[in-house]
């Protein structure tokens, strides 16, 4: 982590904490012991932190405390060492205070949830079902089921009574919205566990199983904007929105490849391994692969980034320079973060 990073202009390579190596040809199985290598763009984005990040992590650990989200002692203490307060603080580090907490709440919500029960081992689309439906009910109605198995619905209600509070009417329109895509992505998820998907398929989902797109969605409240209908439907803005929920997910399938493949006793079938599946590639040239699909699109966002600096559309300079604080944030967020770090 001390290395010094060459220029992100030459895109270099930066290493991660620890990884693995894997034997030329080898697109089954790994061995502990050597780096992943993962693309150094991140000097094309500015990066800073919200002064509120202490303050907004231990609130959160309060909420999560206070509906016990999560009482298993694993997945409680993996969920505490995400850190997710200082991962928005990152990300968003002009958000007002109450709209620090209540993204950090959110996020500590969805990822609490995707530990305890989607990446529970064995368990069945009939089994995570009806927990959609509650969630989708709660979507629809703002309240949760009198008779919930778990606090997960009644939590979401409150957290949606805060967005009301919080967000223009469109924009809690559009975060309910892609709520609703991770829903359908959480079932999603659990077919892949016997089948080989496409990475075009893998790469529509992903930003909603990573909650990439959620989080994308929540950088125009967080800059102070309300942009309008006409500017939120330029092409340019668009594609940028886009660009930073790819370049979440596909960042964090190369910075956890270690994490995960030391977890599971496997190679992680993420974005990688579906490139060497699909490709015929051994996993380490696949991981290079992977690594410069998120230059390509590093790029395109820093070029839509100056683009839309210069444009005259009220709030469009704006939002440009959030997305890229966000974007910025990324590095940082597996620094600061424990969740996937090698022990």
């Amino acid at each position: 982590m001390g290395r010094r990073a060459r220029s992100a202009r030459s895109f270099g390579v930066s290493p991660l904490w620890g990884g693995v190596s894997v034997r030329s040809g080898d697109r089954g199985e790994a061995a502990v012991g050597g780096l992943w290598e993962v693309p150094d763009f991140w000097g094309l984005f500015p990066s800073r932190i919200s002064p509120l990040a202490g303050e907004v992590e231990s609130g959160t650990r309060v909420w999560l405390d206070g509906w016990r989200l999560v009482e298993e002692a694993g997945p409680g203490e993996r969920l505490k060492a995400s850190k997710v307060g200082r991962l928005v603080a990152l990300a968003y580090p002009d958000a007002p205070a109450d709209l620090l907490r209540w993204a950090a709440d959110l996020f500590a919500w969805l990822t609490a949830f995707d530990d305890v029960h989607v990446e529970a081992p064995g368990v069945t689309t009939a089994e995570l079902g009806p927990h959609m439906a509650s969630f989708v009910g709660v979507l629809e109605t703002g309240t949760a089921p009198g008779a919930a198995p778990t606090p997960f619905p009644a939590a979401l209600a409150e957290l949606l009574d805060r967005a009301r509070e919080l967000l223009t009417p469109l924009q809690e329109e559009r975060v309910r919205a892609r709520l609703g895509k991770v829903f359908v992505a959480m079932l999603w998820e659990i077919t892949t566990r016997e089948r080989t998907v496409s990475t075009a398929e893998y790469e529509t989902m992903r930003p909603h199983t990573f909650f990439s797109a959620v989080g994308a969605a929540l950088v125009e409240p967080c800059a102070g904007l309300d942009l309008s209908h006409g500017v939120r439907a330029d092409p340019g803005v668009r594609r940028l929105t886009q660009a930073l929920a790819t370049l979440w997910e596909r960042t964090n399938d190369l910075y956890s490849f270690a994490y995960e493949q030391r977890a599971l006793g496997s190679v992680p079938r993420t974005l990688p391994w579906l490139i060497a599946q699909e490709r015929g590639l051994p996993l380490d040239a696949a991981f290079a692969e992977a690594g410069r699909w998120c230059e390509e699109e590093a790029v395109l966002a820093h070029r839509l980034i100056g683009e839309l600096s210069a444009s005259a559309r009220e709030g469009v300079p704006e939002y440009a320079g959030a997305v890229a604080h966000a974007i910025g944030g990324t590095r940082r967020l597996y620094e600061v973060s424990d969740r996937w770090r090698e022990e």
